[in-house]
């Protein structure tokens, strides 16, 4: 795992006059000839595009800042460059920048540099205007710039923002070969680190990994169709597996939700012999207040392939799966009694849903017949709209995520080939 330093904002001390003591603000923080890892920061975002402000806009946000105030071209320097976005190298002819001013996360109207050169964010600007527009599309939304992450992954994606004290922001995990692998990638949207393995245990199926006191757990299908769970720290090591027992057909879901107490809690949900559901939980013993894993329970919610589950708040957990006709079908707040809903459209994959920090909207994504990533959205009050087509390709189960930190959506799918692929979007998903 790599490890990144973020830097916090800095503060100023309040300062007192003989009427009015004025109150402590956020400040500007200027960065001099900014580096990446070791490199010297490139003048584009990508490689020969979004140059000047896209990439001084994701410096600040990779130092854990808000908006860029100015910043200024060096051109030509004689050391090598690191591309932010991807980690690639210019090695010749590349321009930098002389100096980023960003402005902290909260009081973003901050309209001087503070860095004791009293310039403003205009003057300071030089080669790149901070106000100028970045290369959105037509729409005025932001480009998918899309990556190849490799990886040779059989099956779906199990996609994790990790828990505070890891460098890395969010972590990949998938089957390869016979195993369980993993790859994480920095606040700056860089996947520097290359694909590893989790232990050598032998799995079946996709794998489906959670955060769950401060540490990641992830959930595997043994040789012997049994349940299996491993555990990271937030250094990396990972604990030996552990089997859970039961007989399971299928790739599993794991959520973390309340329990009927109120503590957090380990769900994971899975297709029994019988192709229905069934769920393991992890919680907290209300006599010993100690965490431990209660017996298998039944669910009777019949489905094809695996199902996908999410948790809305509380103890409200819902699984969407498909049925053998292909059409998605919704388990709402499966642990009581909701009611089966069929939402029709129809895929031969997985499906996909994303959940909003409110729990108020939902998007269920699927790839159609067509190879088209299609959506679905539900939300609070209206209830779900119609399917949607989009123009984006996907050959597998569609997965996507909010980066909170960098103000990213990132959306994954495995291609045919095993290689994984990586769309990101600044601010907003644009569809």
């Amino acid at each position: 795992m790599s490890l990144s330093s973020i830097l916090k904002p800095a503060v100023l001390a309040a300062a007192a006059s003989v009427l009015l003591a004025m109150p402590a603000v956020a400040a500007n923080k200027s960065f001099s000839n900014p580096s990446v890892k070791g490199k010297r920061l490139d003048w584009c975002k990508v490689w020969g595009d979004k140059c000047g402000k896209p990439a001084a806009q994701a410096f600040c946000w990779y130092q854990d800042m808000g908006k860029v105030m100015s910043f200024t071209i060096d051109k030509g320097i004689s050391l090598p460059t690191r591309i932010i976005s991807t980690g690639q190298i210019c090695d010749t002819g590349c321009d930098s920048f002389k100096k980023i001013v960003c402005a902290p996360k909260e009081g973003e109207q901050v309209l001087f540099d503070d860095d004791g050169s009293g310039a403003s964010a205009t003057e300071e600007a030089g080669n790149g205007d901070p106000n100028a527009p970045d290369n959105s599309d037509n729409n005025g939304r932001p480009a998918g710039a899309e990556q190849d992450l490799g990886g040779a992954i059989k099956g779906d994606l199990s996609v994790v923002s990790l828990p505070a004290g890891f460098g890395d922001k969010i972590a990949l995990f998938g089957k390869r070969g016979d195993g369980l692998w993993w790859r994480s990638g920095g606040g700056a949207n860089t996947w520097d680190a290359d694909w590893s393995q989790i232990g050598g245990g032998q799995i079946k199926y996709s794998p489906s990994c959670v955060t769950f006191n401060k540490s990641v757990w992830c959930f595997v299908v043994g040789l012997d169709d049994a349940l299996w769970t491993v555990t990271s720290d937030k250094y990396g090591g990972w604990t030996g597996y552990q089997s859970l027992g039961g007989v399971i057909t299928g790739s599993p879901s794991a959520v973390v939700a309340m329990d009927a107490k109120g503590s957090p809690a380990i769900y994971v949900f899975v297709r029994n012999t019988s192709g229905s559901l069934s769920m393991k939980a992890y919680y907290k013993d209300p006599e010993t207040d100690l965490y431990a894993w209660a017996d298998w329970r039944g669910i009777n919610k019949k489905f094809a392939g695996a199902p996908t589950c999410v948790a809305m708040g509380g103890a409200h957990v819902d699984c969407y799966a498909r049925n053998e006709a292909g059409n998605t079908l919704e388990f709402p707040t499966v642990l009581t009694t909701g009611k089966t809903l069929n939402l029709g459209g129809e895929t031969e994959k997985r499906p996909g849903v994303m959940v909003s920090s409110d729990h108020k909207q939902v998007r269920v994504m699927v790839r159609g017949m067509d190879g088209k990533l299609w959506h679905r959205k539900w939300k609070s009050g209206e209830g779900f709209a119609e399917w949607t087509q989009t123009d984006f390709d996907v050959a597998g189960q569609p997965q996507c995520k909010y980066e909170y930190d960098t103000k990213m959506y990132w959306c994954f799918d495995v291609k045919s080939n095993g290689a994984v692929r990586a769309r990101r979007f600044e601010g907003k998903m644009p569809f």
